[in-house]
Order: C-alpha cells, then sequence, then structure tokens
C-alpha cells in the first residue's frame, strides 16, 4: 500500500511540474512575438559595425554626427568559409556534437534543464545547444531561471526555422565572447597567434574553443595552464568525435601555447552629452523590450544612431570653458568641482550638460551633473512656496514671521544663513533673502506628506526616501529639514532639479528633460521615439508669480551678482548645503534654464562660504550661450518673460495690503504679482 501512495505521489509531482512547464512555456510561447522580432533585428545587426554613432541637429537643421563609441571589444566579422575546418568542427565536437541534427534545441537535455530549473537537483546542468548560445550572445539575457530558459528555447526554434544552419553557426563564431574583452574567432585569432581563422592549426582552434567555454576561466594571458588544460579537453572531445586521429591529438596535447599580444585598438571617448543620453537610452530599451543592461548594450553598438537633443553650440561652449582651469578658483587643484547642466526652457529638453572641471579624457568617468547632492533653498521655490501659491495658501504679499522655532543661546532653529532674523516680512522678501525659519513655517502650513509626494511622483525626484533601514535606525526624507531645507538623506541631481526648473518658463508644464529624440538601428528602423509627455506641475499664473519673484533674487537678492539681466529676464535662486560643501545655482531666461553645482566630491571639506564663484561662472557661461544663440543674428529685443494673466498691484510691505501715499512717503511700497482673485483688495490700514 506504501508503495502505491509513494507511485501515486510521485506521479502526481511529476505531472504537476510537467503542466507547470506546459504552461508556462505556453504562456511564453503567447508573449514572444517580441522577443522574436528582437532576435531578428538583432541577429541581423550583428554584422554591423560594433560602433555606436551620435548624432544632433546643427544650427541649420541638418543632422551631424557628434560622437561615436565602440563596444570597448575587438570585432571583426569573418565569412563561414574563411574559417578553418579545425576550428568549427572543435566547436561542434565540444559545444553541440548535434547541431546539424536538431531543430535549433536538444530535446531532451532541455527538458532535464528545465526540470533542474524548478527542483534544483544541480548548480551545473548545461543544456544550451550553438543556436541557444547565438540567442544568449545577442540577447544579452544570462538570467537564471526557468521562464528566461523557456524562453531561450522557443527563440532558438524560430532562428533555426528562419536561417540557415550556416547562417546560424557563422553568427555563432563571429560573436562568441573570447576573454580580454575580445568579440569573436576572428579577433581571438589576430590577438592572440598573429594569424586569421583560416591559418588555425588543431591545437591553436582547441585552444580557442576551450577559450569560448569560459572566458574569464581560461583567458590565455593570465591562466596559461588552466586554458591548456581545457584545450586539451577539447582535444579528447575532438577525438571521441571522429574529427581528428589518434596521432593529431597526441601531436596537439603536445604543443605549447605559443602566444602573441596584439595591442588592442583604443575606443573613442564620448561627450559628457552623449555619455549621459546613452544611459537614459539603456534604460528605455530594458523597459520597452525587456532587456538585460548588456542586452541593450549588445543592441545598441551594432550600428545604431543616437539622435541627442543637444544643442551643439551649447555643449561647445560648455565644453571650453570648462577645459580651461584659468576659469575657476584656485582650490580647483584641491579637488574643488564644478558641473552644470542647461535646458532649453521652451522645450525642456536637455541641450548642454557638462559632468567636471577639465577636458573629459575617458568614458564612464563619475558626472557630477547627475550624481546625488544636496539640492539645499533651491528646493524651495518647486516644494514650498510655488504649491503654497498654487493652493492659495499666501501671495507675494503675504506678511511672515522671521522668527525660529526655538532658541538655546546664539543656537537657533532654524537657522538662517546669515544668522540674521528680521521679523515681519512678506513672503517675496522671504524667498529674495531665502529665509529658513519661512521655509519651515510654509512646510507646516502645506503638511510633509503633501510636500514628499509631490517632488516624487510629479517632479520624479525618486531619490527621495520614505523609510530606510540604516545602521539600526530608520532614516526618512519627510521632514522638514529635507523637504523645506534641501538637505536631503541621498540628493538630487543637478540634472533633475535644473529639469524641475523647467515648469516655471514654461508656465507649470514639466516634460521629461529627455536627452535624445530617438534610436534608430544600422538599416534606419526606429528603436526607440521618444517623445515627450508634458504634465501640468503648477497653474500657469502661479509659474508666472514664481517667475517674477525669482527675477527679484536675480535683481536684489541672493543671487544679485548676476549681470545676465542685463542682457535679458532672468530667475535665479541660489542654494548653500549643510556645512557650505555644495553651493548651486539654478536659474533661467526666457531661452535657456540652467543649474551649476559646486563641491567636493568626497563630501568632508566645506567650500568658501562668501566668495561666489559658483554664481560668476553660471553669468559668465550663460552669457556666452545668450551671445551666441540669442543675439548673435538677431536686432531685436530678446523676448520678456510674460505677465499675461497675472495682476500687478502696489502693496505696502508691513500689512501686504494696497498701498496708499502714506506708504509711499514711508518707504514701504512694492510691487508684486498675483494670481486673480488673491491680489490685496483693501488699502492700508495704518498707512
Amino acid at each position: 500500500m506504501k508503495k502505491i501512495i509513494k507511485k501515486a505521489v510521485a506521479f502526481v509531482l511529476v505531472f504537476a511540474i510537467a503542466m507547470s512547464i506546459t504552461l508556462t512555456v505556453f504562456g511564453i510561447y503567447v508573449n514572444n512575438k517580441n522577443d522574436y522580432e528582437l532576435d531578428e533585428r538583432l541577429f541581423s545587426a550583428a554584422r554591423e559595425s560594433n560602433y555606436l554613432t551620435y548624432s544632433a541637429y546643427d544650427s541649420n537643421g541638418d543632422l551631424v554626427s557628434v560622437g561615436r563609441e565602440s563596444n570597448g571589444a575587438a570585432k571583426s566579422w569573418i565569412s563561414l568559409n574563411d574559417v578553418s575546418e579545425h576550428l568549427i568542427k572543435g566547436f561542434i565536437s565540444a559545444e553541440d556534437k548535434e547541431f546539424y541534427k536538431h531543430n535549433g534545441v536538444n530535446l531532451r537535455r532541455s527538458i532535464l534543464a528545465l526540470l533542474n530549473q524548478v527542483v534544483h537537483y544541480t548548480s551545473g546542468f548545461g543544456a544550451s545547444t550553438i543556436t541557444q548560445q547565438v540567442i544568449k550572445n545577442i540577447s544579452g539575457d544570462n538570467e537564471h531561471s526557468f521562464r528566461r530558459k523557456a524562453s531561450e528555447i522557443l527563440r532558438a526554434i524560430h532562428i533555426e526555422a528562419s536561417h540557415s544552419k550556416d547562417e546560424i553557426l557563422e553568427m555563432y563564431l563571429n560573436i562568441v565572447p573570447m576573454s580580454g574583452n575580445v568579440i569573436g574567432v576572428r579577433e581571438a585569432s589576430n590577438m592572440y597567434f598573429g594569424i586569421e581563422p583560416s591559418e588555425l592549426d588543431i591545437a591553436e582552434a582547441a585552444t580557442l574553443v576551450g577559450i569560448a567555454n569560459a572566458p574569464g576561466r581560461y583567458d590565455p594571458y593570465t591562466k596559461a595552464e588552466a586554458c591548456i588544460k581545457k584545450r586539451n579537453t577539447v582535444l579528447y572531445a575532438m577525438l571521441n568525435n571522429g574529427v581528428i586521429n589518434e596521432q593529431e591529438y597526441n601531436e596537439s596535447i603536445n604543443e605549447p601555447l605559443d602566444l602573441k599580444r596584439v595591442e588592442r585598438r583604443d575606443q573613442s571617448v564620448i561627450s559628457w552629452f552623449a555619455e549621459t543620453a546613452r544611459e537614459d537610452v539603456i534604460n528605455d530599451l530594458c523597459d520597452k523590450y525587456s532587456l538585460s543592461r548588456s542586452g541593450a548594450l549588445l543592441l545598441l553598438k551594432r550600428g545604431c544612431n543616437v539622435v541627442l537633443t543637444e544643442n551643439i553650440e551649447v555643449q561647445r561652449i560648455l565644453e571650453n570653458y570648462f577645459s580651461d582651469s584659468d576659469h575657476f578658483p584656485m582650490e580647483i587643484s584641491d579637488g574643488l568641482e564644478y558641473a552644470m547642466t542647461v535646458f532649453d526652457s521652451k522645450s525642456g529638453d536637455l541641450v548642454g550638460i557638462v559632468g567636471r572641471v577639465g577636458s573629459k579624457t575617458g568614458n564612464r568617468l563619475l558626472n557630477l551633473a547627475t550624481a546625488l547632492h544636496p539640492p539645499a533653498s533651491t528646493i524651495k521655490p518647486l516644494s514650498l512656496y510655488t504649491p503654497a501659491i498654487d493652493d492659495e495658501i499666501i501671495t507675494w504679499s503675504t506678511v511672515v514671521n522671521d522668527e525660529p522655532k526655538s532658541a538655546k543661546g546664539d543656537i537657533h532653529y532654524p537657522k538662517n544663513s546669515p544668522d540674521i532674523y528680521e521679523g515681519k516680512l512678506t513672503v517675496a522678501e522671504s524667498l529674495r533673502k531665502s529665509k529658513n525659519t519661512v521655509a519651515v513655517e510654509l512646510y507646516d502650513k502645506l503638511g510633509s506628506q503633501r510636500i514628499f509626494n509631490d517632488l516624487f511622483k510629479d517632479f520624479g525626484f525618486n531619490s527621495l526616501i520614505k523609510h530606510r533601514s540604516l545602521d539600526g535606525r530608520t532614516v526618512t526624507d519627510i521632514g522638514a529639514a529635507s523637504l523645506a531645507l534641501g538637505q536631503l538623506t541621498d540628493g538630487i541631481s543637478l540634472r533633475d532639479i535644473t529639469r524641475a526648473y523647467t515648469s516655471f518658463p514654461r508656465d507649470g508644464l514639466l516634460g521629461n528633460g529627455r536627452s535624445y529624440f530617438g534610436v534608430f538601428d544600422h538599416e534606419g528602423n526606429v528603436i526607440l521615439d521618444n517623445r515627450d509627455t508634458d504634465r501640468r506641475v503648477f497653474s500657469k499664473e502661479s509659474a508666472r508669480v514664481m517667475t517674477q519673484m525669482l527675477m527679484t533674487v536675480s535683481e536684489s537678492g541672493t543671487a544679485r551678482s548676476l549681470t545676465l539681466d542685463q542682457l535679458v529676464d532672468t530667475a535665479a535662486k541660489t542654494g548653500t548645503s549643510s556645512g557650505n560643501k555644495d553651493k548651486l545655482l539654478i536659474g533661467y531666461t526666457p531661452y535657456f534654464t540652467a543649474g551649476l553645482w559646486s563641491g567636493y566630491v568626497s563630501g568632508d571639506k566645506g567650500i568658501f562660504s562668501v566668495n561666489p564663484t559658483h554664481i560668476h561662472i553660471w553669468d559668465e557661461v550663460m552669457k556666452e550661450i545668450h551671445e551666441v544663440e540669442v543675439f548673435g543674428d538677431s536686432s531685436s529685443d530678446p523676448d520678456s518673460f510674460s505677465t499675461l494673466g497675472i495682476i500687478g498691484v502696489n502693496f505696502c510691505t508691513k500689512t501686504g495690503e494696497i498701498a496708499t501715499d502714506g506708504c509711499i512717503i514711508e518707504g514701504c511700497c512694492e510691487f508684486g504679482y498675483f494670481k486673480p482673485g488673491t491680489e490685496p483688495k483693501n488699502e492700508c490700514p495704518i498707512h
């Protein structure tokens, strides 16, 4: 009876596993249409150059090349007819003896491999045919999962139905990783032996086959002994498969590993802009096609072209300025750094970016324009002032208290910088002077959760922390220090905070701050169409009021040393993080919105507390940009920020009400802008 029960349980278990596999495979089959299409595109693109090109539109509207990047690997195509028979037979003997017989899949071993994914009875079970390895190599998908393995099987069958065996084998030989960041047998043969693949003898061919099995483990330069041992294993497989005889086997296993060392080609250095766009493209490819990062790179670097949103002149100005150390203070020799981003104020697109001081000498360097930094007071217009104007909690003339909530001796909270408290003042003046006391008061009025959600969802500041465990304690950015004063746990990138500011000149609309328009394969087919989508984050009227308010910051506030406002309407906001470790200026005109960050990469030093070098640098770069892009060929007056739809009123700075002659005499009359319906209604009662 027990035997019957055991058999029944075993049958049910096997049946359940079989049904699970069947249903999963069927589901993958139904959803695999996109994978088949992608595989065909990759299969075709793999023959092309291993370069990714970048293009941008020049001032005439013509698309021109602005950069080219290799995949960092040596690769060149070779026809199957030009490959040694020893190499072909070696790969088939060692990797897939049934290659010319199956339909892309070794059915028995694949079923066992799928079962292994379910029950995990061994960690070292492989069943990939050469066709399946082609799928892995062109897609870059190496995830160890049942779904991935089942998908790979179906895709291999599809490739076999679409291409001949020789086409598949030729593809495999040209894209197989061969250690030392070398791709394909031609480059490997040239690099390791200094000959073409047609010239390889049996031992040399077996060496390349062995390397391909595990490139890191059998690198011939660094792990020669393991490489020779693996070569001899391949030779034994060739003997067993009848493609070499005993004499050839014995001669080959005793042949020394006689290596050459061919210098690798250097890849070109791409600009900060191209590298920024590259990361955006990779993320978008992974999302759209469910690719791994390596799969996205493989697709891109097979003749693709990325059309950038870059303004060529703006990028040139940035790179030229930042490459000249004379433009920066002497402290850069001690590690002080600067980074800058520029957006188009009309479209919201990224048009220029530099990641640090100096000429860019390599790829994948730390980009300080996309790294996270505390935004400090530059967050206040986004998190506090404009939302409060939008909700009609405050207006330009609302009178608030500039006084700390608590004080112990000379220690105040919140602490202004400088440590001065002026009592009653207007909202506009509190922003102009960047009063932390008023910021915390507005934080209390709006509520922490509302502010956090707006920044996280509307502006896409996904580096904000809701809750995180750290060293046994919980850290969060839901608090006044983070949301009102900008002292965030991780920070926000300069690129993201500058992008957020484009919502002001764009009348409350925010786009994704895209860095590229689209990506095209080597045949000109669209891979990614990066159409921008705007969403409203503030009302038009609130955005226009905030712009006029931020203009006072550049006229008479913390950014008053700017001179750009003498040429064109300029709105700006400064920010200094705790301990003077970061200094920022985010500002905009009707044409461009730009952000500048300054600080030390290590974050353990404070910057000079008074010298406004970052403001001066922002000013110089933006003046040159406007002279070239706005004033260069135009004799007409520059555009101004619109005040249509908002109301201008003279008001009393003491009461916030309509100014009288008495207010003018007392010197407390100012002019401000208001959303319709929120302007002062009554005359000042005390003047």
